[in-house]
């Protein structure tokens, strides 16, 4: 009776880590060919500095979340699902990662999380003839999905520009 009680918590032990550990939001029931990647690079940016005279971008902060997702038909055509691979913007405002893909191709989709940042404002000073800073506008900033096609074997840069609202 021991014997059985312990072969069943072990069991039931296996099956959790097995799926606590899957990258898939949605379970599939085939097999996934994942074996060949391609590279993606990505420069993400932002304006954090609005100083009015010209639009300069500075590196998106090091941390932002960054979410790739892949219907998981694209691994197999009988597969139902989706499998989202996390990473996240680095110090220097890019993030690379080499993604499961298709001898054929594969379609992905790179989502971007928004942020709220402290803008840095300046403001022209005639007094003085030069720009001086003004304080800070808390901004929110959001960037669109990129959808791509990669191929095995390549390497792949884009860039992406989050844009800033006012709360």
């Amino acid at each position: 009776m021991k014997k059985r009680i312990f072969t069943f918590l072990a069991s039931a032990l296996v099956l959790t880590l097995a799926v606590v550990s899957c990258s898939e939001e949605e379970a599939t029931t085939v097999t996934l060919n994942k074996d060949l990647t391609a590279s993606l690079t990505c420069y993400v940016e932002a304006q954090l500095i609005e100083d009015t005279t010209a639009v300069v971008y500075e590196n998106a902060p090091a941390g932002t979340k960054v979410f790739i997702r892949v219907n998981n038909s694209e691994y197999n055509a009988g597969a139902s699902g989706v499998t989202v691979y996390e990473t996240e913007v680095g110090p220097q405002g890019m993030f690379m990662y080499d993604i499961p893909v298709t001898e054929n191709g594969t379609n992905v989709t790179i989502q971007f999380d928004d942020f709220v940042y402290d803008q840095l404002q300046y403001d022209w000073d005639s007094d003085i003839n030069d720009w001086v800073t003004d304080g800070t506008e808390t901004k929110k900033y959001s960037a669109a999905s990129l959808n791509l096609m990669l191929y095995a074997g390549e390497t792949q840069y884009e860039k992406v520009q989050y844009f800033d609202t006012s709360f």
